[in-house]
C-alpha cells in the first residue's frame, strides 16, 4: 500500500511569498525615504553652510569626488587596522614597562577610537553622503528646468533625495534579479564621501587671513 506524503496546508504559495517580498520592499523604501528626508531637514536647518558646501563641492568636482570617495572608503579600513595596531603596540609597550594603568588606558582609548571611527563612517556613508547627493541632484534638475525652486532651502533636497531613493529602490525590486541597485547605492556613497573629503581638506588647507593693521 502506497502512502501519500502529507500536504502542508499552511505552506505559503509562491504568489503569497512574492507579494510579501514586494510589501516588505515597499515599506523599507518608504521608511528609508522618510529617514533621509528628516535628517536632510535637520542638516539644512542646523548646518546649512556645511551641507550646502558639500553639495557645491560635489556639483563642481563630481569625478574628483568619486575618486576621493574610493580613497576615503579604502582609508576607512586602513584607519581601523592602524587603530588596532597602535592599540596593541601601546598596550604591549606599557605592559613591558610594568605600567599596567597606562596599558589599560591605551586599550580603553583604542576601543573607543575604533568604535567612534566606525560610527562616524556609518553616519557619513549611510546618511550624509546620500543627502548631499540628493541635494546636488535636486539642484541640478531644478536649475536645468529653470525653476525658482532651485534656490529654495529645502525643495532641492526633497526632490533629489526622493529621486535617489526611487532610483535605488527600483533597481533593488525583489522580483528583479541583479546587483544594479547595490552598485548604484555604492556609487552614491562614494560621490558623497569624496565630496566630504574634498570639503574637509579644503577647509584644513585654507590659510587664515592675516589681520589688517
Amino acid at each position: 500500500m502506497r502512502i501519500q506524503p502529507a500536504v502542508e496546508k499552511n505552506r505559503p504559495t509562491p504568489q503569497e511569498t512574492a507579494r510579501l517580498k514586494v510589501v516588505t520592499w515597499g515599506f523599507s523604501q518608504l521608511r528609508w525615504l522618510v529617514t533621509l528626508l528628516l535628517l536632510g531637514f535637520l542638516l539644512l536647518w542646523l548646518f546649512p553652510i556645511f551641507t550646502n558646501g558639500l553639495s557645491e563641492k560635489l556639483h563642481s568636482q563630481p569625478w574628483p569626488s568619486l575618486w576621493w570617495g574610493v580613497v576615503t572608503f579604502a582609508g576607512f579600513f586602513f584607519a581601523l587596522l592602524l587603530i588596532i595596531f597602535v592599540t596593541i603596540l601601546g598596550a604591549l609597550l606599557f605592559g613591558i614597562l610594568t605600567l599596567g594603568d597606562l596599558s589599560a588606558a591605551i586599550v580603553f582609548i583604542g576601543i573607543l577610537a575604533f568604535f567612534a571611527t566606525i560610527l562616524a563612517f556609518v553616519l557619513a556613508a549611510s546618511f550624509i553622503a546620500k543627502i548631499v547627493f540628493g541635494i546636488t541632484l535636486g539642484k541640478w534638475i531644478l536649475t536645468r528646468a529653470n525653476s525658482p525652486l532651485a534656490r529654495h532651502k529645502y525643495w532641492p533636497m526633497v526632490i533629489g533625495v526622493a529621486l535617489t531613493v526611487i532610483g535605488v529602490g527600483l533597481l533593488t525590486f525583489p522580483l528583479i534579479p541583479g546587483f544594479l541597485g547595490e552598485l548604484l547605492n555604492f556609487m552614491i556613497i562614494l560621490f558623497g564621501l569624496g565630496a566630504l573629503w574634498l570639503w574637509g581638506r579644503e577647509g584644513l588647507l585654507r590659510k587664515p587671513i592675516a589681520p589688517v593693521s
